[in-house]
């Protein structure tokens, strides 16, 4: 798993030696719409809730990490306790009690192989994702997440190999929503059955193209590692072609009409 890109502390800062590679990549402190690169996308948004209440605005995320607290000054991201002020109802005992708990919080990063959980609380964080659940089971999984420890929450690899998304629950299920809960779990294994009878709790809303993006670049580099290997030239490259063009298309499809990305198409088998 890669490092965490973040602090236990709030004015702890990491030497250039400590970072990885992909961090370097990574702005310092999150920007207003004004101030982004045109090339900054979103790619997920983020829901607040408490108990059965949504709480304050969706936030949207563009940048490729960002932070989740109790109250600042914890740097840059989502305050959960901002958003608490436009609540007119005084909260539940329970849900008091738990924010007091979240602190520093969880920080969510993007990455190569698909999204990762930065526990940054004292508090251990509980997870249930699409991709984390056994697809011949029809048992719901949470994962439990310690204090200082990390998830893949969305995983890409398990994205990638799946041609639809099957799922034995019942209920409605979103495939693109993970389900964050700060201290408190839920499942067969708790008395709180379901993610909305947890106190506070967050969900991970990823914008599907972006979902698109991770799952090509999988099955990208999958298709380059089968050319070498079996040297199948001609079909390979050309659904390695077919991949790339499709992966641009979902990056700009704001910029990219249909009828460009028929005409690159042809252009291509044609040859």
């Amino acid at each position: 798993s890669p490092p965490p890109p973040y602090c236990r502390f709030a004015r702890e800062r990491l030497k250039p030696e400590d970072r990885a590679p992909s961090e370097e990549q990574c702005p310092p402190k999150l920007k207003s719409p004004d101030e982004r690169e045109p090339g900054e996308r979103e790619w997920c948004k983020l829901a607040y809730w408490e108990l059965t209440t949504r709480v304050g605005r969706l936030f949207s995320v563009e940048l490729p990490a960002v932070n989740v607290f109790t109250s600042l000054p914890h740097g840059d991201g989502l305050c959960l306790a901002t958003l608490a002020q436009h609540t007119f109802s005084p909260p539940h005992e329970s849900v008091r009690r738990t924010r007091a708990k979240i602190g520093l919080g969880v920080t969510l990063s993007q990455e190569g192989d698909g999204v990762w959980a930065y526990n940054r609380s004292d508090s251990p964080i509980f997870v249930n994702s699409p991709t984390l659940d056994d697809p011949e089971s029809r048992t719901l999984l949470v994962y439990r997440v310690p204090p200082g420890h990390c998830l893949n929450i969305f995983n890409a690899d398990r994205a990638a190999c799946s041609q639809h998304w099957d799922f034995t629950g019942t209920g409605p299920v979103d495939p693109n929503s993970v389900r964050i809960s700060f201290a408190k779990g839920w499942g067969p294994k708790y008395s709180r059955q379901e993610v909305t009878a947890c106190p506070c709790w967050l969900e991970v809303l990823l914008a599907p193209c972006r979902v698109i993006c991770l799952i090509t670049h999988k099955i990208i580099t999958i298709t380059q590692k089968l050319s070498k290997r079996l040297n199948m030239k001609h079909t390979s490259y050309n659904i390695y072609i077919l991949l790339k063009i499709i992966l641009y298309w979902s990056k700009n499809k704001s910029s990219l009409k249909k009828s460009a990305l028929d005409l690159r198409l042809c252009s291509h088998f044609k040859q």
